[in-house]
């Protein structure tokens, strides 16, 4: 399983009762960066321990997809379109053409 920024892992040890969980804070080559849930320590944890062995972590809660929004309305983004004045592709929001249309590449509002 690949380890990713943003999950959360609890260690699988079973002579603890308490079972320690930890957020993913950054990868750097062999280790992970990590923050205890709780006590908000921070540590470098092996990435060959994400794996689920009694010395070893279990995933809890993955990473959710991120959605590229709007800036205008917050709402998630469409399709893309060809900006008429420039000529490249631009976005609509909430997948109604006309509506918040902003172009990636003149910045500039059109409507579609």
């Amino acid at each position: 399983m690949d380890v990713k920024v943003g999950q959360v892992w609890q260690d699988n040890d079973p002579r603890h009762d308490y079972k320690r969980r930890v957020s993913v804070l950054e990868i750097k080559g062999a280790h992970a960066l990590v923050q205890n849930i709780h006590t908000k320590r921070k540590t470098k944890i092996s990435l060959d321990r994400f794996r689920k062995t009694s010395t070893g972590y279990i995933l809890v809660e993955d990473v959710k997809p991120q959605e590229s929004k709007c800036p205008s309305c917050d709402q998630p983004r469409g399709d893309e379109i060809e900006c008429p004045s420039c000529h490249k592709l631009k976005l609509t929001c909430c997948g109604i053409a006309g509506k918040h249309v902003r172009c990636f590449e003149c910045e500039e509002t059109v409507e579609a």
